[in-house]
């Protein structure tokens, strides 16, 4: 979309380009890692109820973020909130990543523990940013701007969950499952 597409201020359309591409990196971490998560469990010989458990509390849990975020938004500020609230999520990467390594036998509660504190990062940011969003998006470009969005965040969460999901099938086939996820996982951490 040409310059000036999403707002007529600069300033807005620039940091509107930025959310795009930002959405693009976000879809990516997405398709490449957290639609793994179950594989990874799986792999560090998850049973049947420790999945279901995994998909499901993480999410539950990380959802008390959000009152969390709501408060410390009136104390230190969105953008602060918003910016711990990723980092927090990035860099819960490496220790989930390293899981099988870390904790051996305990292996399955530890990457438990630590998708709660990852969906809990990702909670904690998410009010925040969607309050600077309305903020930045008039409400007549709204449906544009975020259909727009939308569409390009979809095509690379697909792209990425692809390319990983072959990745880890010719790592798999090849005896280095293991490589495969901390590979897949290092895609989505940067």
């Amino acid at each position: 979309m040409p310059a000036g597409s999403f707002s007529k201020d600069p300033a807005v359309d620039r940091a509107l380009r930025h959310s795009v591409r930002d959405g693009m990196a976000f879809s990516v971490q997405v398709g490449a890692g957290e639609t793994y998560f179950s594989a990874f469990a799986l792999f560090l010989r998850a049973t049947a109820p420790q999945v279901a458990l995994l998909t499901t509390l993480p999410p539950l849990l990380g959802s008390l973020a959000q009152i969390v975020s709501a408060w410390l938004g009136g104390y230190v500020g969105r953008k602060r909130v918003v910016l711990a609230g990723c980092v927090l999520q990035a860099l819960l990467w490496v220790p989930i990543l390293l899981v099988p390594v870390m904790f051996g036998e305990h292996a399955v509660i530890a990457l438990l523990v630590l998708l709660a504190l990852y969906c809990s990062a990702n909670n904690l940011a998410t009010p925040q940013w969607t309050s600077i969003m309305r903020d930045l998006v008039s409400e007549r470009r709204r449906g544009r701007y975020f259909g727009h969005r939308t569409q390009v965040t979809t095509i690379s969460t697909f792209v990425a969950l692809v390319i990983a999901g072959v990745l880890l099938h010719e790592l798999d086939t090849s005896g280095m499952t293991y490589r495969g996820f901390v590979l897949i996982f290092l895609v989505a951490l940067v």
